[in-house]
């Protein structure tokens, strides 16, 4: 408990007052939302049982997922308005509204993760979409100190690892990025396509690009989507299928 109150006084004190009762997603958040965050949203906010989108969630599914969640259920609809905050922060070239919003996806994020237990299937997503929030907001320090944290707990989830990898190349810490990624291809119990794209992107940058294609090859053949890689192993002649 003193681990988790430490944490929430180094990582939030600029956590504002929680905005998601009052959250309205657009036509194309609700489209890419978690069917976890459609079923809160129309089940556990005043807003959202009076929305558009009302009724079309069924019980059931409410059900499984309030069952599947746990402890994260209760709060979940502010980590859902963060996801999406984050999203509007990411596209608006406002400078003023961008910090306002990044400030919102922390604050609404910390709400959920405060109140979930540490071995929850999605705590380890709260915390990268804290930590990417931070980094955007330009508090680097802040970013890696909760994904340190989270990986001291959940070692076992990729998105931790990618998250800190991207961060650390942004430093220009391409070395400690790619080490951070086999580190968790090792820890992670099962193979995981965006770690092997993210090693072979990180890799080809190296200059590494036999390791790259090793890498790109086992990423698409799990059905990664994005082409980025393979398109920069065609231009190098190196990709053949």
């Amino acid at each position: 408990m003193i681990v988790r109150i430490n944490i929430a006084l180094f990582i939030f004190v600029f956590a504002l007052p929680s905005y998601a009762y009052n959250f309205h997603p657009t036509a194309t958040e609700w489209l890419v939302w978690p069917e976890y965050c459609k079923a809160k949203y129309v089940s556990g906010t005043v807003v959202g049982m009076n929305s558009k989108y009302a009724g079309t969630i069924s019980k059931s599914v409410i059900k499984k997922w309030a069952i599947t969640l746990g402890s994260a259920w209760y709060g979940l609809h502010h980590y859902c308005a963060g996801m999406s905050y984050l999203g509007r922060a990411i596209r608006t070239h406002d400078q003023v509204e961008k910090k306002r919003l990044l400030k919102h996806v922390i604050s609404e994020t910390t709400f959920t993760f405060q109140r979930t237990d540490n071995n929850n299937i999605i705590k380890a997503d709260m915390a990268a979409l804290m930590a990417q929030a931070n980094w955007y907001a330009g508090k680097i320090k802040e970013a890696l100190y909760i994904l340190d944290h989270e990986l001291s707990i959940n070692n076992k989830y990729e998105r931790l690892y990618t998250a800190k990898a991207a961060i650390l190349k942004s430093k220009g810490d391409l070395a400690e990025a790619i080490h951070v990624l086999e580190t968790g291809l090792k820890l992670v119990p099962r193979p995981s396509s965006e770690l092997y794209y993210f090693l072979g992107m990180y890799l080809f940058e190296k200059g590494d690009k036999k390791a790259s294609l090793l890498y790109a090859e086992q990423a698409y053949s799990m059905g990664y989507p994005l082409n980025a890689l393979k398109n920069k192993l065609i231009a190098a002649g190196l990709w053949n299928k």
